[in-house]
């Protein structure tokens, strides 16, 4: 019997917030603010994280075969006037979900354990302002590290902050190509979590440590998937960009209204000097013959991301619509997310 912490419970219902979105048409109602249920090939590293009880509350990125990134505030409960961080969620309190489109349904024999949890030594951080979203500096990002290796899905490359900006200059703000995924609602009124979503949005304001994603009327994440990833395709493969952290600056709704991410290539040496040696950062440009992952199953040869179906990852594959929506428990009171 896993042992309860009502502690845990409190802080992961703080750490349900920002990030994720899900694109293309359903036959469901509104999956994840305008997304869809991912299907087979729609994994691509996103991983999702239970409580000792089963219940989805945040969602990560696999970047090596034991190396999870996700957002601090997943992992911490903090005082609600001044933010201070009052207490950590130990790791044998977190289990990680690979490979399963339902969460909640996942038996513990198929759960990964996690042995360690570094959080940012500087969350929360009071950075200032650097655009009219609210991108700042909060230093929102987590290091997971799991006991045995994850199989299911696969470690997603992190590029270089001059590759990622590149890329971003290539592509233009305002424009559909940020893939992000999650385990959070699909209703921000709702109580249902532990669903993976999928869904293609905007690209918003870029800042130094942080980015948007979403705007009103588009794809936007909600409560559950906080932590998780923002992908842009990056040298022909799919890449790591965004770890979900809150919503933008004087957003009208809970959820819907645009998200703002930890911009991860920023971090990617502090993932490393933080990863016990089982992430190392690319040796060259990610994709087209350079580079890996550390995680030595992507990224090099320009080989991309191989989804389910066996091929590699190029646009993200049209969502999954022949699933039914289950609509677990999941009683996330509260979220991170500034409404």
């Amino acid at each position: 019997m896993r042992v309860v912490s009502k502690l845990l419970l409190s802080g992961a219902v703080l750490a349900m917030c920002a990030a994720v979105a899900h694109a293309g048409t359903s036959t469901h109602q509104r999956p994840i603010i305008d997304g869809a249920i991912a299907g087979s090939g729609d994994f691509y590293g996103t991983v999702g994280f239970v409580d000792f009880d089963g219940v989805s509350f945040c969602t990560g990125t696999l970047v090596a075969p034991t190396v999870i990134v996700s957002a601090s505030h997943c992992f911490v409960e903090q005082d609600e006037v001044t933010d201070q961080i009052t207490y950590i969620i130990p790791p044998e309190e977190v289990f990680v979900v690979a490979g399963e489109v339902y969460a909640e349904q996942t038996p513990e024999d198929l759960q990964y354990p996690v042995r360690k949890i570094v959080l940012h030594p500087s969350y929360p951080g009071s950075g200032g302002l650097e655009g009219d979203t609210g991108i700042a500096r909060q230093e929102d990002i987590a290091v997971v590290l799991l006991t045995e290796a994850v199989t299911e899905v696969s470690a997603i490359p992190i590029p270089s902050v001059d590759q990622a900006l590149e890329t971003i200059d290539g592509i233009g703000q305002d424009e559909a190509a940020v893939t992000i995924t999650g385990y959070g609602l699909t209703d921000p009124n709702g109580t249902a979590a532990g669903v993976l979503n999928i869904a293609t949005t905007l690209l918003g304001e870029v800042g130094t440590y942080e980015f948007a994603v979403g705007a009103p009327g588009s794809p936007d994440s909600c409560k559950g998937d906080s932590g998780g990833p923002a992908y842009i395709q990056t040298g022909g493969v799919t890449a790591l960009y965004g770890a979900s952290s809150r919503a933008v600056e004087n957003s009208n709704s809970v959820c819907g209204d645009g998200g703002l991410y930890t911009f991860v290539p920023a971090y990617r040496s502090w993932i490393a000097a933080n990863s016990d040696g089982e992430y190392s950062e690319p040796s060259g440009p990610i994709g087209s013959g350079g580079g890996n992952n550390g995680g030595g199953n992507n990224g090099g040869g320009g080989n991309g991301v191989a989804d389910d179906d066996g091929c590699a990852g190029g646009a993200p594959p049209a969502p999954w619509s022949g699933l039914a929506l289950l609509m677990l428990m999941g009683l996330w009171v509260g979220r991170r997310r500034v409404a």
